[in-house]
């Protein structure tokens, strides 16, 4: 990720044995040996290619190991391997070969490259020399970035692209999986290069190119206006899952540093010095008095309820995780459930003041899939009525409400930093609040409710968040913007192409926010989609494609909740999202071409019903 990965392998005290696979030096692989020589940190132990004539020979003195044809029975010495390959395809294949093996396909950049830390790098890809990546830039795995290549602001590269020498774009381009640019071309900004297209050396694009067209020495064509799924077939093959959430984490390189200082320093929790920094950051990222870590975010909301000291009744919603209503329940609290504005899926401001009783003590909201609620509405019912206010924020860690963001709202707010959400810390989560007496109090009850004198003040429990965890977290935060702005990008698209199918219909965000997209989520109406949500769900799940029917059953019809003293009534919303809501895959280094197939593949199971 970022420019800085080539400053940290160049540190390296110990060199990585590596493999190069593509032998051929008057090719890539001369370029790719160049530039690890130039990084440092690693021992070249060989090579691996599939041509017969090279097989048991040396090349630059060092041994061609075996072919890429027999990978899997090669006898390595090291994890670490790098694909010098220029087919695209050939690459792309090689690469998921090797992580089935599990091997590490390192990623590199050459020293002389200009690299944005605002860019994400993904595995196995290279960035050759003096090329120079622009900030807010997506590459994909396995994408070859080639000599002097100038890649303009907010480019999004696919899986197993090549970019050819001396190449340039411009602004907002998009380049989907498979595609091929060839030397000196020029890609005008705005420009959606689509799956498997290739362009030819010293071609300038200046019209979005469909899948599999060729492009050669003139500019691409205009092409007329259409309807993509009844004109277009794009290439749908899916040979490995795509699940409905998958983790972005940080290149391994990034997290070694802080690795090894954690494992010197002894301190692997007890509120330390990564804990402690990813406090401060995330101060200043939310524009909030105070933050404090927590191994996950449901210990952290149980806590907040425990530390306002709340009894009686609670207000929440029942479209939720249900980590929402546990946190009530593990307080001894009464839930009362309200409904949900059908549109937004948040907590209905207006059925929230109809179930408030003189028992009622607080006000539990949700930004549901990251999408923010209507938090006017409810300061002011909380204000009216002397209520606490407390959002569930599990979803939100980047949401944006009327330009501010999520995280200083209300009494507190409770983040969540597990594998599905934007950033994650493996398992982890944040409280954040502007009451510093509330928060010295959560501080207190996240070691036991004990001080520095042994001498519990209250009934807390164990609150910490590990260094290694916290390390993790804070290698992605400064991403965080990147992360949200893509994820939005991904909705969008999905929102083009998918309005064009009768019976599915979107969450609505409103103007003023910003959702994070931690989940996509789509409501499927049975009489105009020509079918259930759950036989869509089954239909895409035979395409390799895994969704979730996020949130069902909701709180107030789970097994759990029968034996839990609630109250349910009027939630007619509710229950008709909760039935009629699937999740479609989304994560932060998703590329463009896979919601292309997504939705082509949703589009062929519907237009069988039609």
């Amino acid at each position: 990720m970022g420019g800085k990965m080539g400053k940290r392998i160049s540190k390296a005290g110990t060199k990585k044995k590596i493999i190069i696979v593509g032998a051929r030096l008057d090719g890539h692989s001369g370029v790719v040996l160049e530039t690890l020589q130039e990084i440092g940190g690693f021992q070249i132990i060989g090579f691996i290619d599939h041509d017969p004539e090279l097989q048991n020979k040396y090349v630059n003195g060092l041994p061609v190991i075996g072919s890429t044809d027999d990978l899997g029975s090669l006898d390595l010495s090291t994890k670490h391997v790098h694909i010098a390959v220029t087919d695209n395809v050939s690459r792309g294949r090689i690469y998921k070969t090797l992580k089935d093996l599990g091997m590490n396909v390192v990623t590199l950049v050459h020293p002389s490259a200009t690299v944005s830390k605002q860019a994400i790098i993904a595995e196995g890809s290279f960035i050759g020399p003096r090329a120079v990546i622009n900030n807010g830039v997506v590459i994909g795995e396995v994408t070859i970035i080639n000599t002097g290549a100038i890649i303009d602001h907010n480019n999004k590269f696919g899986y197993a692209v090549y970019v050819g020498q001396g190449t340039r774009t411009g602004g907002r381009v998009r380049i989907d999986d498979f595609s091929f640019i060839g030397m000196g071309a020029t890609v005008l900004p705005d420009i959606h290069i689509g799956s498997g297209a290739l362009i030819g050396p010293g071609a300038t694009v200046t019209k979005s190119v469909s899948a599999k067209t060729t492009v050669m020495g003139y500019s691409a064509q205009k092409h007329n206006e259409r309807n993509i799924y009844r004109d277009v077939e794009p290439d749908v093959g899916l040979n490995e899952r795509i699940y409905v959430a998958q983790p972005t984490l940080p290149e391994y390189p990034l997290l070694d540093e802080s690795f090894k200082d954690i494992a010197q320093s002894l301190m692997l929790s007890n509120f330390a010095k990564y804990a402690s920094k990813l406090e401060t950051e995330t101060q200043r990222v939310l524009r909030v008095n105070r933050a404090l870590t927590f191994p996950n975010g449901t210990s952290a909301l149980m806590l907040a309820i425990k530390a306002l000291g709340l009894e009686g009744e609670v207000i929440l919603p029942s479209f939720t995780f249900s980590a929402t209503g546990h946190a009530v329940a593990w307080n001894g609290l009464f839930p009362v459930f309200a409904d949900i504005d059908p549109l937004t899926f948040n907590i209905d401001p207006k059925d929230v003041e109809r179930k408030i009783t003189d028992k009622t003590s607080a006000i539990l909201g949700v930004h549901v899939f990251g999408n923010p609620a209507d938090i006017d509405s409810l300061e002011t019912i909380a204000e009216r009525h002397d209520l606490k206010l407390i959002f569930d924020s599990a979803h939100a860690l980047g949401s944006q409400y009327k330009g501010k963001p999520v995280g200083s709202f209300g009494d507190v707010e409770c983040f969540s930093l597990s594998g599905t959400k934007v950033i994650t810390s493996a398992e982890g989560g944040i409280a954040t609040s502007d009451d510093e007496r509330l928060m010295d109090k959560m501080r207190l009850g996240r070691n036991y409710g004990a001080g520095p004198d042994y001498d519990c003040q209250y009934i807390g429990l164990n609150g910490k968040m590990s260094e290694f965890h916290a390390a993790i977290a804070l290698e992605s935060l400064v991403l965080l913007e990147k992360f949200v702005e893509h994820r939005n990008n991904l909705a969008k698209l999905y929102k083009e192409r998918l309005r064009e199918i009768r019976g599915v219909d979107f969450q609505q965000i409103q103007g003023d926010c910003v959702s994070t997209f931690k989940d996509f989520a789509i409501i499927v109406d049975k009489k105009k989609f020509g079918m259930t949500r759950e036989e869509l769900k089954g239909e895409l799940e035979k395409e390799n494609i895994f969704t979730k029917k996020y949130f069902y059953p909701p709180l107030h019809r789970m097994k759990a909740y029968q034996d839990v003293r609630h109250r349910a009534e009027g939630l007619s919303h509710t229950d008709f999202v909760a039935n009629n809501v699937l999740c479609l895959p989304i994560f932060s280094h998703m590329t463009f071409d896979t919601v292309e197939k997504i939705c082509f593949a949703v589009y062929r199971i519907w237009k069988r019903r039609q």
